[in-house]
């Protein structure tokens, strides 16, 4: 099945990873040869120089300096890249105080201001410069959305709301369009990037020849939930049927009894050692709860888990101890049932921390959907189509709908998270726990939690 890939695949972000390997070199080379007078390369195979770089790359990404696909203002590149390279300026001089790295004495302040600045005019004009080529590029593809004729305005709204119209030129067609083959044909014979099927087969198989005439002469011919899938990483349970399941690829993580035990152990690996790690947070965040408010400092609460069977989930307190009195409700933005401390603690996942328990006794995983209340998940799996199928996995202390969405609030929400949640099932990798894990630390440096 052709497939619509993103401007900037994964392979070119590779590439800016390579480049900004290159550039690092270019420019604490000339940052020494203007301290030291003289020309030298052999500081990189220093610990010192191999922490800088990984510093240097892992904060780029963290802050977002590889999705060069997303919009932005004027200032959107530089910002992305000049924050992880102050960020990295912070840690390499503590790191090197801490441990003494640096053997030779190369790395002073002098050398690294004038590195991470020459290092900041290269990268982000390089990526200003990828960035604008990117965006030329998407308004050079036009596209043609053959939909049904009384679905087309809901197909123009998903286009709008998911932010494609207006950096592609698509054009919504509603089935019939054309009431003979031979008008279809004129009306797809002219340039375009590529056609996305989101009407039935029937309404459009009548003009099969067609398509595979214009896919022959090499215009992409795709379905809407390969748009969905690639360009936005999520998948449309709106417009799913049981035959995408039969053909699509994926879902390893369910059927690989290897790929859920590495799972596991990972799993296990994380938690003990963010446990090492976090404890001294954890008896902060609990005497803070505990100032604030009267109650208890870690509530437990009855949460869905893999195979629909129930578990107790532990969170640190972030309402107040009579907040359901009234019995259970969705939580909203402004809630006044939130305390103070709750508010921060929520902003910055910390409230999430005592889960770490629930992924040592095995009801949760590090990375999984977001387990739901029962009292939701009965009313949820009848309005959304497919919502089950979240409990095919282990629900995860974060998960790729948690970056990549809001914290929602209502069951369009729930709907909204349910396509990022089963684009992480069908596509699990450890590569793409990773990258869920570094955007997690991106939530919680920028306090952008619930």
């Amino acid at each position: 099945m052709p497939q619509v890939k993103p401007l900037l695949s994964g392979y070119g972000k590779f590439g800016l990873l390579l480049a900004d390997l290159v550039f690092l070199v270019i420019s604490f080379t000339w940052a020494g040869f203007f301290r030291f007078h003289f020309w030298s390369v052999g500081w990189w195979m220093e610990p010192a120089s191999v922490t800088l770089a990984i510093f240097a790359v892992i904060s780029l990404y963290i802050f977002g300096a590889y999705d060069l696909d997303e919009e932005g203002g004027r200032t959107f590149v530089w910002i992305r890249v000049g924050a992880p390279l102050i960020v990295t300026f912070v840690l390499v001089l503590a790191f090197n105080y801490l441990f003494q790295m640096d053997r030779s004495g190369f790395y002073g302040r002098g050398v690294l201001l004038g590195g991470l600045g020459i290092d900041f005019l290269l990268t982000g004009t390089m990526r200003w410069s990828v960035r604008s080529r990117l965006r030329k590029m998407r308004r050079a593809q036009q596209w043609l959305l053959l939909t049904s004729s009384n679905q087309a305005a809901a197909f123009a709204e998903d286009l709008r709301r998911n932010r494609l119209q207006g950096l592609l030129d698509v054009q919504v067609l509603g089935m019939p369009g054309a009431s003979t083959p031979e008008e279809f044909a004129q009306l797809i014979d002219q340039p375009r990037s590529g056609i996305i099927l989101a009407a039935h087969e029937e309404e459009w198989s009548r003009f099969g020849a067609e398509l595979v005439n214009a896919r022959l002469q090499g215009i992409l011919v795709v379905p809407y939930s390969a748009v969905f899938e690639e360009l936005w990483k999520k998948i449309p349970v709106d417009h799913l049927d049981h035959r995408w399941f039969l053909q699509s690829n994926g879902f390893t993580l369910v059927n690989s009894p290897f790929r859920q035990k590495v799972k596991r152990v990972v799993d296990l690996a994380l938690a003990l050692l963010m446990l090492s790690v976090a404890w001294p947070i954890m008896l902060l965040t609990a005497l803070a709860v505990r100032l604030e408010s009267h109650g208890k400092a870690v509530y437990k609460q009855t949460r869905t888990g893999k195979g629909g069977v129930d578990f107790t989930i532990y969170k640190f307190r972030s309402m107040r101890a009579d907040a359901e009195k009234d019995g259970a409700q969705w939580a909203t933005a402004g809630d006044s049932r939130i305390t103070k401390v709750g508010n921060f603690i929520r902003k910055t996942r910390l409230d999430e921390l005592p889960q770490l328990i629930n992924v040592l006794k095995g009801n949760m995983s590090f990375v999984g959907p977001r387990p739901e209340r029962p009292e939701f998940n009965e009313s949820l799996a009848q309005e959304i189509p497919y919502y089950q199928l979240r409990h095919l996995v282990r629900p995860g202390v974060t998960g790729w709908a948690q970056v990549m969405y809001p914290y929602g609030a209502s069951a369009e929400d729930a709907r909204r998270k349910l396509e990022y949640d089963l684009y992480y099932i069908k596509n699990y990798s450890f590569l793409l726990d990773m990258k869920i894990f570094l955007r997690t630390v991106r939530t919680v440096l920028f306090a952008r939690g619930r």
